[in-house]
C-alpha cells in the first residue's frame, strides 16, 4: 500500500463505483471515504495536509508539546532511579554487618575449635560454628507451585519473552512458571537462575499488548538487579 495512505480521503463515493482516474475498482468500507490505492484518487496526501497554516501551528505546538513532555518524563526518571540506587546502596551497608557477624562467627568458630587447647574455647567455637550456620544466606529454592513451562512445547511464548527482553535490554528468564494466582511475578532462585511466573487467569483477562507491558514489567526486575539486591538485603533481615 502507498505510504500516501497516512493522509486522509475528502469526498465520499458510493459503494460499487470504478475509479474515475485509472477505472479500476474502488474497495469501500462502511463509514469511510473511498480512495483508489492504485492511483491515490481521492486522497489527501500528508503533503496536502501540511499546506495550511492552521495545521502547521497544531502540529508546531503538539510536537513542542509532546517534546517537552518527553524531557519531563526522562528527567523524572533519571531521578527516580538515582534515589533508588542510593536506597540500595544504603539498604546494602545496612546489611553487610549482619553478613560480617556471619562470617566472623563461622571463622572465630571454625578457628577455635581446630586451634583452641582448651575444651572451653574448644566449645567456644563449636557454638560460633553453630551461630554462623543459623544466620547463614538462605539460598531461594526453585518455586514448587504452579506449572513450569518447557521452551520446546511453548515456542511461541517463550519466542514473545525473548522479544521483549531484547526490546528492553533485560535478560530473559530461564524458566517460566504457569499458576493460578490473578498476578505475575519475577523470581530468582539458586545462585543465578531466573524465572518468569505468570498468573493463569491475569493471563487470559489481559489483552495482547497489555500481556507485553506485563512482560517488560516483570523482567524490568532482572534488568535492574531488584532481586540481586533481594537476595544481599532480604537474607540479613530475616
Amino acid at each position: 500500500m502507498p505510504e500516501a495512505t497516512a493522509g486522509r480521503c475528502h469526498a465520499p463515493v458510493m459503494p460499487g463505483t470504478s475509479c474515475p482516474s485509472c477505472a479500476a475498482e474502488l474497495p469501500t468500507a462502511p463509514g469511510f471515504a473511498a480512495w483508489c490505492p492504485s492511483c491515490e484518487w481521492n486522497l489527501v496526501t500528508p503533503e496536502e495536509e501540511r499546506s495550511t497554516w492552521r495545521l502547521r501551528v497544531q502540529r508546531r505546538l503538539l510536537d513542542g508539546a509532546s517534546d517537552r513532555l518527553v524531557t519531563e518524563l526522562s528527567g523524572a526518571t533519571r531521578m527516580r532511579s538515582r534515589a533508588r540506587t542510593w536506597s540500595a546502596l544504603a539498604a546494602s551497608l545496612l546489611a553487610l554487618p549482619v553478613h560480617l557477624v556471619t562470617l566472623g562467627c563461622f571463622v572465630g568458630g571454625l578457628w577455635l575449635l581446630i586451634t583452641g587447647w582448651t575444651w572451653p574455647l574448644r566449645v567456644l567455637g563449636g557454638i560460633g560454628l553453630l551461630i554462623a550456620v543459623a544466620t547463614r544466606p538462605a539460598i531461594p529454592r526453585r518455586p514448587k507451585h504452579g506449572r513450569p513451562l518447557d521452551r520446546a512445547d511453548n515456542p511461541e511464548l517463550y519466542a514473545l519473552v525473548d522479544q521483549v527482553a531484547a526490546a528492553t535490554g533485560a535478560p530473559p528468564p530461564h524458566e517460566i512458571l504457569l499458576d493460578g494466582e490473578f498476578n505475575a511475578a519475577a523470581v530468582r532462585f539458586g545462585l543465578r537462575r531466573r524465572m518468569l511466573v505468570i498468573g493463569a487467569p491475569m493471563w487470559v483477562a489481559t489483552p495482547p499488548q497489555a500481556r507485553i507491558a506485563l512482560i517488560g514489567h516483570e523482567l524490568g526486575h532482572f534488568a535492574h538487579h531488584d532481586l540481586t539486591y533481594g537476595l544481599w538485603i532480604g537474607t540479613a533481615y530475616s
